[in-house]
């Protein structure tokens, strides 16, 4: 069972990827184990085992029965399809206390995550600046202005009026269940 809802639209994201870019790659036996294990990593919230920066294809393609060893074509394809996973779960790992899936995870999980170790707990902690706190009822920097007649430069004009970016802005209207997406909100902006 699926707890966190946003992992339901990145696991709609990931078998995509597989379907599309993996599909010519592998046989359509491998090319299921393979999508049912990068689906298990979303929906456990666990990073794929790692071999410096890469992703070990050696113990992936044990856990997924590859016959053969990975072509150099689908080691470095697939690992866009990693990278996607690994940045998803960094960003939505649960806070404590919460929880992520249910029952007992499956055994290639586990590996997954004994293999990335202590690095998984490396790669939770984000650095730089932490967001800016979402504020329910802004205060606005300016209160004189003139309202523009477009849609995009009235956007604008409020976003810069409250000192916001487009990504705060996403974080402040879009509830977890939802699946829009910030690149819709940046395609709005003028020349966007």
């Amino acid at each position: 069972m699926i707890v966190n809802p946003t992992a339901r639209s990145f696991q709609y994201k990931i078998a995509g990827f597989c379907k599309i870019r993996l599909a010519p790659l592998v046989s359509p036996a491998e090319l299921k184990r393979l999508t049912a294990y990068m689906l298990a990593l979303v929906n456990d919230q666990a990073l794929p085992p790692m071999k410096g920066k890469a992703v070990d294809w050696t113990e992936i393609a044990a856990a997924c029965r590859l016959a053969a060893k990975p072509s150099t074509k689908l080691m470095r394809v697939g690992q866009h399809g990693f990278d996607a996973i690994i940045r998803w779960v960094n960003t939505n790992t649960a806070a404590p206390g919460t929880r992520t899936s249910s029952g007992s995870s499956s055994s290639r999980i586990s590996k997954a995550r004994a293999a990335s170790g202590s690095r998984s707990a490396k790669k939770n902690s984000k650095l730089g600046a932490k967001p800016k706190p979402i504020d329910e009822l802004p205060v606005a920097l300016f209160d004189d202005y003139t309202e523009p007649v477009s849609f995009q430069a009235a956007l604008e004009l409020h976003i810069r009026r409250f000192g916001e970016t487009y990504y705060h802005l996403h974080r402040a209207v879009v509830r977890p269940d939802d699946t829009f997406d910030v690149k819709t909100l940046l395609s709005w902006r003028p020349g966007g």
